[in-house]
């Protein structure tokens, strides 16, 4: 990103992901024991737009060349995405299930898993959509939960995606994840692998707004096209909606979306005896 965020008491350090030159002088400088990599081009519309920037920044094989070379022993997190799946097998994915990837996006995010894959102590994070509070330091964009409960609370009339599942996850677990890995590799644990990180529930877009307004003691309603003249003007509390289906939204944004990348994440709370928060707990009212 070109725009900066500041956190309190850490250090900044730019960087190059294409350069490598670039990359071995900050690895060098910090020799860091613990690397999260969170780098990315995270629209898929953009890195549609661009494969050739989007694998550059998504997938830089730089980075895992000069951490084998000089750090082989350093933890490496990476964060990847629900979205190398191609939502077509009708079921939670799990861990070991194939990838197979629709769009570039997802694409880039599984060639570098299997590059991660290579290091001694790599892990990668398979995420979904995350849910979560306003930007703490620094607002550089919105995420869905803030585009929802804004429009929510002032009632917007909007489209939402009805038939497209993804298992929404709470950033604070995500966060409270990362801890627990980092803790297991300082006590010498060798954990590597891949770890599903996604909510209990496999959910809409349209099922999370109905978990938002009902959790404020409101209705949503629900209709089946975008034309207004039906709504009634005196229906000022409950919220009301309409449906989008998911081959709408590939059709009009010209990106293939995966319909169902829910994710089955009971062997990452097994192994880190961990407990992912449902959306009705995570929901910001």
């Amino acid at each position: 990103s070109t725009i900066p965020i500041y956190i309190p008491e850490s250090n900044r350090f730019n960087g190059n992901l294409s350069n490598y030159q670039s990359i071995e002088t900050i690895l060098l400088n910090i020799k860091p024991k613990i690397i999260i990599h969170l780098a990315a081009i995270s629209a898929p519309g953009i890195c549609h737009k661009d494969p050739k920037v989007a694998q550059s920044i998504n997938c830089p094989n730089l980075l895992i060349e000069l951490i084998q070379i000089h750090l082989p022993n350093s933890l490496f997190i990476f964060t990847s995405t629900d979205l190398v799946f191609d939502g077509n097998k009708g079921s939670p994915y799990l861990p070991n299930d194939q990838p197979n990837p629709v769009n570039i996006y997802g694409e880039t995010k599984y060639n570098y898993e299997q590059l991660v894959q290579q290091l001694n102590h790599g892990i990668i994070l398979r995420l979904s959509n995350i849910i979560g509070p306003k930007f703490v330091y620094q607002s550089v964009g919105c995420k869905f939960m803030q585009f929802l409960y804004e429009s929510y609370t002032t009632r917007q009339y909007i489209g939402l995606r009805d038939d497209e599942i993804r298992s929404f996850v709470y950033v604070n677990d995500i966060t409270n994840l990362i801890e627990l890995i980092i803790k297991k590799y300082l006590s010498k644990d060798n954990v590597k692998g891949i770890f599903h990180v996604g909510g209990p529930n496999g959910l809409s877009r349209l099922n999370l707004a109905s978990i938002l307004a009902s959790s404020d003691g409101n209705e949503l309603i629900v209709k089946t096209n975008n034309t207004i003249s039906d709504i009634n003007s005196n229906d000022l509390k409950p919220w009301i909606v309409y449906t989008v289906s998911n081959a709408e939204g590939n059709q009009s944004s010209g990106i293939n979306n995966p319909k169902d990348v829910s994710m089955d994440s009971s062997y990452t709370e097994q192994y880190f005896n961990f407990k992912f928060t449902s959306m009705i707990d995570a929901a910001p009212v």
